[in-house]
């Protein structure tokens, strides 16, 4: 199949418009060990610059951009409940990235 890091700059291109010029691997995680194989990959996208979403038919998404005590508060508060997103957000502050 494709390459993780492959997949991760298209679907960032194809579900927010933007192009990053590098991605570094941020964190990986298995949502279910002992149940399921499905392993996820997060990664931190470099020098964004804004290009043409291309949504598949029927999707729908809303890009907002939020600060970082702000996502970090969206947690705490059970806002946001993802648990990449919860992962990516949490990652990245602690490793110094944000």
């Amino acid at each position: 199949g494709e390459a993780r890091d492959v997949c991760a700059a298209r679907e960032l291109t194809e579900e927010t418009g933007l192009v990053a010029e590098r991605l570094e691997l941020l964190t990986e995680s298995y949502g279910a060990p002992g149940f399921t194989d499905e392993h996820t990959s997060v990664y931190f996208a470099h020098g964004l610059r804004q290009g043409s979403a291309r949504l598949d038919e029927g999707e729908v998404l809303n890009v907002v951009w939020v600060g970082v005590d702000d996502a970090v508060a969206a947690i705490r508060e059970g806002l946001i409940q993802d648990a990449k997103t919860v992962e990516g957000i949490l990652a990245a502050k602690a490793f110094g990235m944000l």
